[in-house]
């Protein structure tokens, strides 16, 4: 009988140990599984950033269509005063990814149609500097794309619009019904050549 108590203890400990190594390896199983999700989610963003910031080859011209939506991020839409002035960016990837000079860079702000000319793309260090052609009376629009942000200014019928994308957010904001300092394109921005 006391060996049988003995032998139960041994076993019941042996049993126990087993569990905890077991548990520990699926631990640490889950957490090598999710780094190595986290490791892929960072190459896709990568590719992604580098198809933006890549220069096209193609020749043929063709019209380019930024759609926007209203946000749907509610953390976002909590930080700002008037969320009417707010659209979320619906298709930024697919439509900086492949642009071209001479394509017709089109989006319908607030009601604005914005249908412009690209004049020019250029790549400045990590950068890809989109300008369009700029209508009577107004200054040119730009969209700088970079690496890990992007922003841009257009302008329509005296007005402006700003574009922001990073990684959180995809927006663009009617800076005729918010209080804010309109960004210039410049120095500040450090696109300049390394």
């Amino acid at each position: 009988m006391k060996y049988l108590f003995f032998l139960s203890i041994i076993f019941l400990f042996y049993g126990a140990y087993l569990f905890i190594i077991n548990s520990n390896f699926n631990d640490s199983t889950k957490i090598e599984t999710q780094i190595n999700d986290r490791a892929l989610q960072n190459r896709d963003i990568e590719q992604k950033v580098i198809d933006l910031t890549s220069l096209s080859k193609r020749i043929s011209k063709k019209n380019i269509y930024l759609k926007l939506g209203s946000i749907k991020n509610n953390n976002f839409l909590n930080q700002i005063d008037n969320p009417l002035a707010y659209q979320e960016m619906l298709n930024f990837e697919e439509a900086f990814g492949d642009i071209i000079k001479g394509d017709l860079l089109n989006i319908n702000l607030f009601e604005e149609n914005f249908s412009r000319e690209i004049k020019s793309i250029t790549k400045v260090s990590k950068n890809k500097i989109i300008t369009t052609k700029a209508g009577e009376d107004e200054n040119e629009s730009f969209i700088v794309i970079g690496k890990e942000m992007s922003f841009g200014k257009i302008h329509i019928n005296n007005k402006v619009f700003l574009l922001k994308k990073n990684l959180r957010q995809n927006y663009i904001v009617d800076t005729a019904n918010v209080e804010m300092v309109i960004p210039q394109f410049g120095d500040d921005y450090l696109i300049n050549e390394n």
